[in-house]
């Protein structure tokens, strides 16, 4: 879907794929790189975001992220690694600052009780839409430390 969007725009995908200006990647498959009975490894984590965001910054780009992998937690009922792995995120960035954004389907959030916890997680809301909406809540994260 966004790389038909991204075409539409008049870019090359291919050639950004190449570049590594896109980096494409399905959540699930990235949870189930470093999550081990049920939660998030720190050391696989870090070993696996610290190359995509080396890949991404290659040249001295600016890196913007985005990330479905605490709402696939959360939709798996699985809260507490899902609030784990948004203190890993944040750990992250502190290191190696880039600006992430996530998104979290409202109706997710709202009904597992962890709406306040990752507002607070963020630096800023994007989006916001009906508590009762299945459309997402858009935050971010390290806003503005990665600029252009």
């Amino acid at each position: 879907q966004l790389d038909e969007k991204l075409r539409r725009a008049g870019h090359n995908v291919f050639n950004l794929r190449l570049r590594d200006q896109y980096i494409c990647l399905d959540a699930s498959e990235m949870l189930g790189e470093f999550m081990i009975h049920g939660s998030p490894d720190p050391l696989l984590f870090r070993y696996i975001v610290a190359d995509l965001v080396k890949r991404a910054k290659r040249s001295q780009r600016s890196v913007r992220a985005f990330g479905e992998m605490v709402a696939i937690l959360c939709e798996a009922g699985n809260q507490e690694a899902a609030l784990v792995l948004e203190e890993m995120w944040n750990s992250y960035m502190d290191v190696e600052p880039f600006t992430l954004f996530c998104a979290y389907p409202a109706s997710i959030i709202s009904s597992s009780g962890l709406l306040e916890q990752v507002r607070h997680a963020h630096d800023h809301c994007i989006t916001h839409t009906s508590q009762a909406s299945s459309k997402p809540l858009i935050y971010t994260s390290g806003f503005g430390a990665a600029a252009g």
